[in-house]
C-alpha cells in the first residue's frame, strides 16, 4: 500500500504516517477493455447477439473452447471462430439477430432448431480433432438437442432464407436407435466404422501434411499414420506448408459477374500453400461431384466450354437458348414436384402450385432437350467435354483472383489411408482427360422443402445441370422409373431401392461418405412406410443422390 506523510495542525507539528485508503463506498477504477488488450472480450462486448449465438452453440463455457473472433467481411458481417486447436469455423449474421454458421463447407441455418443441433454436433467434431482443451467441462453430460439443453420454451423455426435453391432437402433428422437400425436396409457400413468424414478430411489432409513436412507425427494423430506416411512422397516434393482456403469469398472474373451477377464466390481451391499460390489444392474424398449448377451458373460453363472448343455460333445460341428456359428458384405448395407433374392441373386449387405446375411442364420439356444436345456434343466433340469437365474442376475462367483457381487435385481414398495428388493447372493435363472421359451431364430438378413457423410448407425446386458419371446417371433413372410407376406395392419398391443402394455400395464403394449422410433419414422414414420414403426422395430421385466421380480410382 502507498504511504503518506500528513503533518498535523498541532502546535508540535507531529508528522505521523497513515494508510491511503479507498472509501468503502467506492468501486475500483477498472480499465476501458479495448481491442489491443484484449481483442477476445471486445468482440464478444461489441456484438452481444454473437456472445448469445456462441452460447447457444458451445454452452456458457464457450471461452474454454476458443482463442479468437475476427471480422471476416463488413457486410454481411462474417465473423471466424477460431478454436483452441486452431480449428475454425464462420458465423455470419443475417439481421434481427439471427446466424447461419459455416462449418467444414457446410451451412446452418441457426434459427432451426434441428439445423442448430445438427450445426453443434459439427463443431465437437472439430474439437475433437487436435489438442483436447484445459478445462474441466459441464457439470453433467449434455447432448447437442436445443430442447434438452434448456427449460425456456423455444421459438418456432422460421422459413430460412432463399438462395436460390439448396442442395438437400429440409427438416430435422432425429437420432439413429437401435430399433431404426434392425429396421433399416442392411445395405452399406454403418456410419460409425466410417474413419473420417468428407469434412474433415481437409482438415486432417492440412494437419498431416504440415506434420508429414515436419517428419514428426503428433501422438493425437497416430491413428493416420498410413495417410501421413502416404503424404510424404508429395511433401517431400513441393516443400511447403499448407492451409485450409474453402469457405473463403474469391473475386470472379468481370465474365463471370456479367454473367451470374457474383462478384465473388467460394474458391475451387480446397487447400493451398502457405504465403503462396504454388499449390492450390481441390481436395476431394471418396466420391464427388464435378458439377451442381443452376441457370446462371450452368449458362457461364457452358459458355465457357463452348467458346473454348470452337462451336459455331448457332450452337451456342441454341445452349444459351435453352439454358435461358430453366426453372429458377420456385415455391410450391405442400406438394413435390413428383406429386405436381402427376396431379391433374384442373384439380390444383393453390394459386401457388398452379403456377409452379406450369413452370415444372415447361422446364421439364426444355430440360430433356438441353441434355440430349450436351450428351450428343460430349460424344462428338472431345474438346468440348474436355473444356466442360476442365472449368468444373478448376474455375479457370470463373475467378480473376488466382487463388480461387485450382491448380491440383488431392485425393483421399475413403479409407483415409493413402493419397493422390495430380496436376489440373492445364486443359491438356492428363487427369483433366481422364476425369472428362468418366463423365456425363444430367439436367433434372433440386429441390428442398421449406418450412413457415416450424412446420413444413412446401418444396422450393429449381432446374440443375449436374456433371457426373455415365453409369450412376443411369442407375438413378433406372429408381426413379420405378417409383413412378403406380403400380408397384411398397415391398417392390423398397426392393428396387435396395437393388440400388447395393449397386452403390458394390460398383462405388467410395460412395459410403454420401450414401452414410443420407441412409440415416432413409432407415428413419422406412417405419413410416412407403408415402414418407417416396416424400423423402421427391419422387424426383435426381434430386437426391449424387452423381459422383472417384477422384483417387480415376487417378
Amino acid at each position: 500500500m502507498k504511504k503518506i506523510k500528513i503533518i498535523r495542525s498541532r502546535p508540535l507539528k507531529e508528522e505521523e504516517e497513515v494508510v491511503d485508503q479507498v472509501p468503502q463506498d467506492t468501486a475500483p477504477e477498472q480499465p476501458a477493455i479495448t481491442y489491443e488488450s484484449n481483442p477476445l472480450e471486445f468482440m464478444l462486448m461489441k456484438y452481444p447477439t454473437l456472445t448469445k449465438t456462441l452460447i447457444d452453440l458451445l454452452t456458457e463455457d464457450f471461452r474454454n473452447y476458443i482463442t479468437g473472433v475476427y471480422i471476416m467481411a463488413p457486410k454481411p458481417t462474417v465473423f471466424k471462430i477460431v478454436l483452441h486447436n486452431n480449428r475454425s469455423f464462420y458465423l455470419t449474421f443475417m439481421g434481427d439477430d439471427k446466424y447461419e454458421a459455416k462449418v467444414s463447407g457446410k451451412k446452418y441455418w441457426l434459427a432451426s432448431i434441428g439445423e442448430l443441433e445438427r450445426a453443434t454436433i459439427s463443431i465437437a467434431e472439430l474439437l475433437m480433432l487436435g489438442t483436447p482443451p484445459t478445462t474441466q467441462g459441464p457439470e453433467t453430460e449434455m447432448t447437442a438437442t436445443p430442447e434438452e439443453t434448456s427449460t425456456e420454451e423455444k421459438p418456432a423455426e422460421e422459413e430460412k432464407p432463399e438462395e436460390g435453391g439448396g442442395e438437400t432437402g429440409g427438416g430435422d433428422e432425429a437420432g439413429m436407435t437401435e430399433s431404426k437400425k434392425n429396421l433399416g436396409i442392411k445395405l452399406i457400413r454403418e456410419a460409425e466404422e466410417e474413419k473420417v468424414s468428407g469434412q474433415d478430411a481437409e482438415d486432417l489432409g492440412v494437419a498431416l501434411w504440415n506434420a508429414s513436412l515436419q517428419k514428426k507425427l503428433p501422438k493425437e494423430l497416430s491413428e493416420y499414420k498410413k495417410m501421413y506416411e502416404a503424404l510424404g512422397k508429395y511433401t517431400s516434393k513441393y516443400k511447403t506448408p499448407i492451409e485450409k482456403f474453402s469457405g473463403q469469398n474469391v473475386t470472379t472474373s468481370e465474365f463471370w459477374k456479367n454473367e451470374t451477377g457474383k462478384s465473388s464466390d467460394e474458391p475451387k481451391t480446397d487447400l493451398k500453400s502457405v504465403n503462396s499460390d504454388k499449390l492450390r489444392l481441390s481436395a476431394k474424398k471418396g466420391s464427388a461431384q464435378l458439377m451442381s449448377a443452376e441457370q446462371k451458373e450452368a449458362k457461364a460453363t457452358v459458355l465457357v466450354a463452348a467458346r473454348t472448343a470452337k462451336l459455331d455460333n448457332k450452337t451456342i445460341t441454341q445452349l444459351m437458348k435453352l439454358i435461358g428456359g430453366f426453372a429458377t428458384a420456385t415455391k410450391t405448395d405442400k406438394l413435390n414436384t413428383g406429386e405436381l407433374k402427376k396431379a391433374d392441373p384442373k384439380k390444383l386449387k393453390s394459386d401457388v402450385n398452379i403456377k409452379a405446375r406450369k413452370i415444372i411442364d415447361k422446364a421439364e420439356k426444355v430440360q430433356k432437350q438441353l441434355q440430349d444436345e450436351l450428351n450428343q456434343l460430349f460424344n462428338s466433340n472431345k474438346d468440348f467435354k474436355i473444356a466442360f469437365a476442365y472449368e468444373a474442376m478448376t474455375g479457370h475462367d470463373k475467378f480473376s483472383d488466382v487463388r480461387g483457381e485450382a491448380n491440383y487435385v488431392i485425393a483421399f481414398n475413403n479409407s483415409f489411408t493413402d493419397v493422390k495428388l495430380e496436376d489440373i493447372s492445364k486443359i491438356s493435363s492428363p487427369m483433366v482427360k481422364k476425369i472428362a472421359d468418366k463423365c456425363n451431364v444430367r439436367v433434372a430438378f433440386k429441390s428442398t422443402s421449406y418450412k413457415v413457423k416450424g412446420e413444413k410448407a412446401g418444396y422450393r425446386f429449381f432446374s440443375a445441370l449436374r456433371l457426373g458419371l455415365d453409369d450412376l446417371l443411369d442407375k438413378e433413372q433406372q429408381l426413379k422409373e420405378a417409383l413412378d410407376n403406380e403400380d408397384l406395392n411398397e415391398a417392390s419398391v423398397m426392393d428396387k431401392i435396395k437393388q440400388f443402394f447395393n449397386y452403390l455400395y458394390n460398383k462405388f464403394n467410395q460412395l459410403v461418405d454420401y450414401i452414410s449422410d443420407g441412409i440415416s433419414k432413409l432407415k428413419e422414414l422406412l417405419k413410416d412406410g412407403l408415402n414418407a420414403v417416396l416424400e423423402f426422395l421427391e419422387i424426383d430421385i435426381d434430386t437426391e443422390f449424387n452423381n459422383s466421380v472417384d477422384f483417387y480410382s480415376a487417378s
